[in-house]
């Protein structure tokens, strides 16, 4: 049971990380490809601190592609730990749940939805 459950919040853990959070009324992504462009934009911030760019993502109304235009490196460091936060967020919910798992009886297991608690601690943490 416990390791059915391990799993099933691996699964949920991983499925998060693969969405997009809303960062200045734009969706956008967290993925590793997001963190590696996030930190690969904020050191040519560093080298040109006059740069402007466009962060894509999408309209959450409309579906359609819609851009973040960053001025400076403040702002591209605050997109960096917007997408940060929003991974320890998964993180931290992920461990919390592990441990309430690790520590449950075999009859707790029986009701138990790893699933379920990690969309409810999400709501709560990320709201």
């Amino acid at each position: 049971m416990r390791a059915i459950q391990l799993a099933r919040l691996s699964e949920m853990h991983d499925h998060y990380e693969t969405l997009r959070f809303s960062y200045r009324n734009v969706l956008i992504k967290a993925d590793i490809e997001a963190r590696t462009n996030a930190i690969a934009i904020l050191d040519l911030f560093k080298q040109d601190p006059t740069m402007v760019t466009h962060w894509r993502g999408i309209d959450p109304e409309t579906k359609k592609v819609a851009t973040i235009t960053v001025t400076g490196i403040a702002e591209m460091a605050a997109l960096y730990e917007a997408i940060v936060g929003y991974l320890a967020a998964g993180f931290a919910v992920r461990s919390a749940i592990e441990a309430e798992i690790m520590a449950s009886t075999r009859i707790q297991m029986t009701s138990y939805s790893a699933k379920q608690k990690f969309m409810d601690a999400l709501q709560l943490v990320v709201e």
